[in-house]
C-alpha cells in the first residue's frame, strides 16, 4: 500500500520501482500538475543513502534538455517512517523506445532519426558532468510527438572521483543492466568509466532498435559466463541478422560496440554525427572514406543529376555502336584464325600445366593436414585458456566478495569500514589461504589491491603487494607474459613517486622491452610506460632523454587516436608540463592549451580532466612568469572544482595553494596568506599530518612567511615537512633534499652563512645520488655564494666555476641558471678585489635576466641593483646611481615593507650620501624606517639605521649619528657571526664620524676594530 501524501503531493498511483526509491504518480496543486514523485524505500533509509540520493537529485536538477526528463523539486518529508527524501520530475506519457518503433512501424531511418535525438541528450548530460550508466530501451519514453525522453539517472555517476558511492545490497553488485553494459562496466572499476562507457550502452541500444535482437544472449547465463561473453566474445555482424543492414550502419555500431574504449566514438555527440551523415548519404567519419565508397556516396546524394549523365551517355554509346559494326565484322574472322592457331598451342601447354597442379594438390593436401593438427592445438589451448580464465574470475569474485562482506553491518559490528581498513584486510587475506593453490588470482588481487594503496598515497602497504604480483606472474607465467610488463611499470611508477628514479627507469624499461614483443607500438600502455620513463629521465635532469620520450609517446598516440583522443590530450599535458617546468613556456603553452580544448569538447565544461587541465595550463603561466594570468585561470578552476568536489577535497587544497603561489608571486603576501592556510587546514584534516601532499603545504605557507620576514614561523614549517618526509620517505629521498634546500634558503635569508652552509652542503649529495642533476647544481650555486659571505673565497669559487660548467652543458649559455652563476662570481670578483671582472659577470647576468624575465621584469630590477654594487667597486659611485634608480622604478610596484625594494632604496641611500645629496639621501633612508620588520633577530633593521647615520655624519650632524651608529653596532654585536660583514662596515662609518667630529683616539679605536673585525 502507497503511501497518500509526501511533502506536498498527493499520490494517486505506482509506477514502479527504481532501484532504491519507490516511483508514484502524483498530483501537485500549485502549479497544479502531474508528476513523477520518486522516493527512498523505507527499508533503504540510511545517513550515507540520503547523501546519495541528495546527490541524484542534485544531478538531475542540473540537466535542462528536451530529451532528458525534468526535475521539478527536491524535498524531505516527515511520514509514518520518519524522514523521507523525494524528488519531483517530469511525468512522461510513452513507451519504451524498441516498443514505440515496433507498434509504429518506423523504417530504418526514422529509427535512427530517433536514436540520434536520444545521442544529443546523452551527449549534453556529458557536458554536465554526468555519465547515465544504465542506458535502455526500458529508460528511454517516447511520446505521442515522438520526442524520446531518457529517465533514471539513478545509477548516474558524476565523473569526478569522489563521487563514487554505492549501498550493499548484495555483496559485489555491479550498477547498471548487465545486457547494456560496457566491458569497463563489467569489471566493476569505477575509475574506468567515463562517456564511453555510456557510448557503448547506445550501441546495444541501436543494435537492437535497428534488427530486433540483443548482441548476445544473457538470458540463460550465469553472471560469471555472461561477464566473460561482454568482455571476450564479439557480437554477430548485424549484416547476418538482416543483409539490408551490411555497411555503414554495421559499421557504425560496431564502433560504438569496440570493447576497447579507446577505439569507440569518443563522444556520443560523434556517434549521432556519424548516424546523420548516414541519412544524409555522407561518408561516415568510421569508415575510411575511399575513392568508390565516396563516388558512391555522391551518386546517392544526387540521383537526378548522375541519371542525366547516364542518359547523354545511352544516346553517345549507341551511335558509337552503329558506326563501328561494320569494322568489327571484318576483323572478326581474321580473329577466329588467329585464335584457333593460339588453341592449338594452349592444349600442349595446358597438358603440361595439369600434371603440375596434380603435383601441387598433393603437396597443399598434406600442408592442410598439418594446418589442421596445429589448429586444433590451438583450439584445445584456447579452450583451455577460457577455462582457466574463468575459474580466475570466478575465484577473483569470491575472494571479493568476501572481502565486500566484512563491510556488511553483521560483520562489521557497527562500524563503517573504511577503504584502508578493507585494503588491509584484503592484504591480510592475500598472505593466507585464502588463495592458496591459486597464484595467477593471488597476483591479480595483490596487483588491484597494491594499485589502490597506491592512489591513497601509501606506499609503503603498496610496494609488498606489487612485489608479491610482479614475483608470482614472473615465477608461475614466464617472463614474457603481458602481466609481467603490467607488473613491471607498476613498480616503475611506485618507485618514481617515492623518488627512487633510477629504480623507476629501470622497471619502466623492462615494462616497455617486455609490451613491445607482444603488443603494438602504439599500444596506449606503451606510451603510457613512455611517459612516465620521460618523467623518470627528467627529475634525474636528463632534460634530452625526458623530451624523446614525451615526444615518441604523443607521436605514437596520435598515430593510433588523430587529434582529438583523451589519450592524445594527456601526452599534450606531459609534453606541456615538462616545457613549463624547464622554462620553455613558449613552447608548453600551445600544448596545454590543446590538451585543455580537447577535454572541454569530450567532458564539456564541469570534469575533473578539465580541472586538472586548467592547473597545468596556470603553472605553465607561472613558470613564463605570466603571474596575473596564473592567478586568473586558477581562479576559474576553482568554481567548476567545487562544484565537482563540494567545499572540501584534495584537489580543491591543491587549487588554493597554486592561488596563493600566483599571489605570491605577484608580493600579493597578505592576501596570498588565505589561501594557502585554507588548503593546509584542509589537507590535514582530510590526508592526516604525514602526507606527502600536506607538506606541499606547508613549505608553500613558509615561504610565504619567509617572503614576509616572519622567519620564525617559517622555520617552526619547514622543520615539520623535513621531520615528516624524513619519517615516510627516509633519510635519502629527493624530498628531504627539497626542504633542506628550503632551510638552506632560509639561513641565508637571515644571513647566518653557517647555517646556511650546513644545510646545503647535507642536500646536494642527495640530489647527486637521485641523479637530479639540475637540483644538485642549485644547491651546489647556493652552496658557493654562503661559503662566498663567510670569506671562504677559494672553496667558494671552485663550487661555482663547477655549477656555472654543469648548468651551461645541461641548459645552454642563456637559462636563468647561467646568469645566477655568474652572478654569483661577481660578488666573489668584489671581495677579492676585481672589480673590472665583477663588472663584466654582473653584465652577463643582466643580459641573461632580460632575455629569460623581460627588460622590465622584477628579476631584471633586482639584477641592475647588484650591477651597481659592482660599479661602486670600481670607485664611481656616481655610475652606479643611474642602475639603481632604474632597479627602484621596476621595482616600484612592490610594497613598502618588501626587504627587496628595501635593500635598494638602502643602496641609492648610501651612494647618494657619498656623493654630496644627503638631504635626498636622508629623506630616502627615512621613508623606509616605518616599514622596516620588527623581529629583533634580523639585520636588516639595524643595517638600515647605520646608513641613517652614515647620511647624517655626512651632514655633518655628529651629535645625532654617534648615537644611532653606537647602537647599530651593539645590535649587530649581539646578533654575532651572522651580521659580521654588516659590523664592519658600521665601525667604519664610526670611524669616519669621530674623525670628522675631530675626535681622532676614538677614530682609530673603531679603525683597529673594524681591521681585526671585533
Amino acid at each position: 500500500m502507497h503511501p497518500t501524501n509526501i511533502g506536498k503531493y498527493r499520490i494517486v498511483g505506482t509506477l514502479g520501482e527504481g532501484g532504491m526509491g519507490t516511483v508514484y504518480e502524483a498530483v501537485q496543486d500549485q502549479p497544479h500538475r502531474r508528476v513523477a514523485l520518486k522516493v527512498i524505500r523505507e527499508d533503504f533509509l540510511s545517513p550515507q543513502l540520503v547523501r546519495r540520493f541528495a546527490r541524484e537529485s542534485e544531478v538531475l536538477g542540473r540537466l535542462q534538455h528536451q530529451g532528458i526528463a525534468q526535475i521539478y523539486e527536491a524535498g524531505t518529508d516527515e511520514g509514518p517512517y520518519g524522514s523521507q527524501s523525494y524528488f519531483a520530475m517530469e511525468l512522461v506519457r510513452g513507451e519504451p523506445l524498441t516498443t514505440y518503433a515496433e507498434r509504429n512501424g518506423l523504417t530504418l531511418a526514422q529509427r535512427l532519426e530517433v536514436f540520434a535525438r536520444i545521442c544529443d541528450a546523452v551527449h549534453y548530460a556529458h557536458q554536465q558532468g554526468v555519465v547515465h550508466r544504465d542506458l535502455k530501451p526500458a529508460n528511454i519514453l517516447v511520446d505521442a510527438a515522438g520526442q524520446p525522453k531518457i529517465l533514471d539517472f539513478g545509477v548516474a555517476r558524476l565523473t569526478d572521483a569522489d563521487m563514487q558511492a554505492t549501498r550493499a545490497t548484495t555483496v559485489g553488485e555491479v550498477v547498471g543492466t548487465l545486457q547494456y553494459m560496457s566491458p569497463e562496466q563489467v569489471n566493476a572499476d569505477p575509475t574506468d568509466i567515463d562517456g564511453r562507457s555510456d557510448v557503448y550502452s547506445l550501441g546495444v541500444i541501436l543494435y537492437e532498435l535497428v534488427s530486433g535482437r540483443l548482441p548476445y544472449d544473457l538470458s540463460r547465463k550465469m553472471i560469471i559466463e555472461a561477464v566473460r561473453v561482454i568482455l571476450v566474445d564479439e557480437p554477430a555482424p548485424l549484416s547476418s541478422i538482416d543483409r539490408r543492414l551490411s555497411g555503414d550502419v554495421e559499421v557504425i555500431v560496431a564502433k560504438a560496440l569496440d570493447k576497447e574504449k579507446a577505439r569507440r566514438y569518443d563522444s556520443a555527440d560523434q556517434l549521432a554525427g556519424d548516424v546523420r551523415r548516414f541519412l544524409r548519404d555522407e561518408p561516415i567519419v568510421a569508415r575510411r572514406a575511399s575513392a568508390v565508397y565516396q563516388m558512391r556516396k555522391f551518386a546517392r546524394r544526387n540521383r537526378a543529376l548522375v541519371a542525366g549523365i547516364g542518359a547523354a551517355g545511352v544516346v553517345l554509346v549507341a551511335g558509337t555502336i552503329v558506326s563501328t559494326y561494320q569494322a568489327i565484322r571484318a576483323r572478326a574472322a581474321e580473329r577466329t584464325a588467329e585464335v584457333r592457331r593460339a588453341e592449338a598451342v594452349a592444349a600442349s601447354t595446358l597438358a603440361e600445366r595439369r600434371r603440375a597442379v596434380a603435383d601441387s594438390a598433393l603437396r597443399v593436401a598434406d600442408s592442410a593436414r598439418a594446418e589442421a593438427t596445429r589448429e586444433q592445438a590451438a583450439a584445445v589451448a584456447s579452450a583451455e585458456r577460457a577455462t582457466g580464465e574463468a575459474a580466475k574470475a570466478q575465484a577473483i569474485n569470491t575472494f571479493l566478495q568476501r572481502m565486500l562482506a566484512s563491510s556488511d553491518p553483521a560483520n562489521a559490528r557497527g562500524k563503517e569500514m573504511s577503504v584502508r581498513e578493507l585494503l588491509d584486510r584484503a592484504a591480510a587475506d592475500t598472505s593466507t589461504t585464502a588463495l592458496a593453490g591459486q597464484p595467477e588470482v593471488r597476483a591479480a588481487v595483490a596487483s588491484t589491491i597494491g594499485r589502490t594503496y597506491f592512489s591513497l598515497g601509501l606506499y609503503d602497504q603498496a610496494r609488498p603487494q606489487l612485489d608479491s604480483a610482479y614475483t608470482i606472474r614472473r615465477r608461475v607465467l614466464g617472463a614474457t607474459d603481458p602481466s609481467v610488463a603490467e607488473s613491471a611499470d607498476e613498480l616503475g611508477k611506485l618507485a618514481q613517486a617515492t623518488g627512487d628514479y633510477p629504480l623507476a627507469e629501470r622497471r619502466l624499461n623492462e615494462a616497455l622491452s617486455r609490451m613491445r614483443g607482444t603488443m603494438r607500438p602504439d599500444d596506449d600502455r606503451i606510451t603510457s610506460s613512455l611517459q612516465a620513463l620521460g618523467d623518470a629521465r627528467y627529475m634525474q635532469g636528463d632534460f634530452p632523454g625526458a623530451e624523446k620520450r614525451y615526444r615518441e609517446a604523443l607521436q605514437l598516440t596520435r598515430r593510433r587516436h588523430g587529434g582529438t583522443g583523451l589519450e592524445v590530450a594527456q601526452r599534450l599535458k606531459a609534453l606541456g608540463t615538462f616545457f613549463s617546468y624547464t622554462a620553455r613556456s613558449p613552447e608548453a603553452l600551445p600544448l596545454l592549451e590543446e590538451s585543455l580544448a580537447i577535454v572541454r569538447r569530450v567532458y564539456g565544461t564541469n570534469h575533473p580532466t578539465v580541472v586538472e587541465g586548467m592547473i597545468s595550463l596556470a603553472d605553465a603561466y607561472l613558470y613564463k612568469p605570466d603571474n596575473a594570468n596564473a592567478e586568473k585561470t586558477v581562479r576559474e578552476a576553482l568554481p567548476i572544482a567545487r562544484t565537482l568536489y563540494g567545499a572540501e577535497h584534495p584537489q580543491i587544497a591543491n587549487i588554493q595553494g597554486r592561488l596563493g603561489t600566483a599571489l605570491v608571486a605577484q608580493r600579493k603576501l597578505e592576501e596570498a596568506e588565505e589561501p594557502i592556510r585554507a588548503s593546509l587546514d584542509m589537507r590535514e584534516k582530510l590526508l592526516g599530518g604525514d602526507h606527502p601532499d600536506v607538506q606541499l603545504s606547508r613549505t608553500e605557507l613558509a615561504r610565504l612567511f619567509q617572503a614576509q620576514g616572519r622567519f620564525d614561523e617559517a622555520d617552526t614549517l619547514f622543520q615539520k615537512a623535513l621531520a615528516s618526509r624524513r619519517s615516510v620517505l627516509g633519510n635519502s629521498s629527493p624530498a628531504v633534499a627539497a626542504t633542506l634546500m628550503d632551510l638552506g634558503i632560509l639561513a641565508s635569508r637571515r644571513e647566518d652563512w653557517p647555517a646556511a652552509e650546513v644545510r646545503l652542503r647535507e642536500a646536494m649529495p642527495l640530489w647527486k645520488a637521485a641523479g637530479i642533476q639540475d637540483q644538485a647544481l642549485y644547491a651546489q650555486a647556493e652552496l658557493g655564494w654562503a661559503l662566498q659571505k663567510q670569506g671562504k673565497y677559494d672553496e667558494a669559487e671552485t663550487m661555482l666555476n663547477e655549477a656555472l660548467a654543469g648548468r651551461r652543458a645541461a641548459f645552454g649559455p642563456e637559462h636563468w641558471s647561467v646568469g645566477d652563476t655568474y652572478e654569483k662570481q661577481a660578488a666573489i670578483a668584489v671581495a677579492r678585489g676585481r672589480p673590472a671582472r665583477a663588472e663584466s659577470l654582473s653584465v652577463l647576468g643582466l643580459d641573461i635576466r632580460r632575455k629569460v624575465y623581460g627588460p622590465r621584469s622584477a628579476q631584471a630590477g633586482i639584477q641592475l641593483a647588484n650591477l651597481a654594487a659592482a660599479i661602486e667597486a670600481t670607485g664611481d659611485t656616481t655610475r652606479a646611481i643611474p642602475q639603481l634608480e632604474e632597479a627602484m622604478s621596476i621595482l616600484s610596484n612592490r610594497p613598502p615593507t618588501d626587504a627587496i625594494i628595501i635593500g635598494v632604496r638602502r643602496a641609492m641611500a648610501i651612494d647618494l650620501c657619498a656623493t654630496g645629496a644627503v638631504q635626498r639621501g636622508n629623506a630616502m633612508i627615512r621613508e623606509s624606517l616605518p616599514y622596516l620588520p620588527r623581529d629583533s633577530t634580523q639585520a636588516l633593521p639595524l643595517r638600515v639605521r647605520g646608513v641613517l647615520g652614515f647620511c647624517l655624519t655626512r651632514a655633518g650632524q655628529y651629535g645625532e649619528a654617534e648615537p644611532i651608529l653606537l647602537s647599530t653596532e651593539s645590535g649587530l654585536r649581539t646578533l654575532g657571526a651572522p651580521a659580521a660583514p654588516a659590523w664592519k662596515i658600521n665601525a667604519v662609518w664610526l670611524a669616519n664620524l669621530y674623525e670628522r667630529w675631530g675626535k681622532p683616539e676614538q677614530a682609530g679605536v673603531w679603525r683597529a676594530r673594524a681591521a681585526q673585525g671585533r
